[in-house]
């Protein structure tokens, strides 16, 4: 996993550094740069991950997309389908891709291996990620969020597993017709 080899060659070299960039104050703008580049590692392997997808979200999609085959690089395309109309910004969608656990707190976990291998592609592959609706993502806590499972059910928010597994990847998110359309039915 090129992720894990990024991250694991990145840990050490980022403790390193934070530690020489602690002896100067006006430093601290390339501490949080250095930071966010891992956590842009981290988000980048969220889209190579089954996602989730809520109830609601998959009730405002049914007939005009598979959400459990939506790819993050697709979000766009898909919700122009799910609107009826170009959609060019993502803060304009309906739906938002979620980690349920915060990327700074799977930050924090890689962080805490040292940059050992083994652990971090652990870290990497136990990530969760979840189709759920822009309004639904307003409902949850985003820093330090404990138990996701809790946090999501305080939130109201019921997820549904992706029926595809490790499948996913392989199909499309469009739903050629309503009739055609074999999303997974909800309890």
């Amino acid at each position: 996993m090129p992720f894990a080899r990024i991250l694991e060659k990145s840990v050490p070299i980022y403790t390193q550094e934070l530690e020489l960039l602690k002896e100067h104050k006006h430093n601290i703008s390339i501490a949080k740069e250095l930071r966010q580049t891992l956590k842009w590692a981290i988000k980048h392997t969220g889209p190579l991950i089954p996602p989730f997808a809520s109830e609601e979200a998959i009730r405002k999609t049914m007939g005009k997309i598979d959400i459990f085959c939506l790819k993050w690089e697709d979000q766009l395309k898909a919700e122009s389908i799910i609107a009826g109309h170009s959609i060019t910004n993502r803060k304009n969608c309906l739906l938002f891709h979620e980690h349920k656990t915060p990327v700074e707190n799977t930050l924090e976990r890689i962080l805490a291996t040292n940059g050992d291998k083994s652990q971090i592609i652990d870290i990497l592959c136990s990530q969760e990620i979840a189709w759920i609706l822009r309004q639904e993502n307003k409902k949850l806590i985003h820093r330090n969020r404990g138990d996701h499972e809790k946090n999501y059910l305080d939130a109201g928010i019921v997820l549904k597993k992706n029926p595809y597994g490790l499948q996913w990847l392989e199909k499309t998110f469009a739903v050629k017709s309503i009739a055609q359309s074999k999303a997974p039915e909800l309890n």
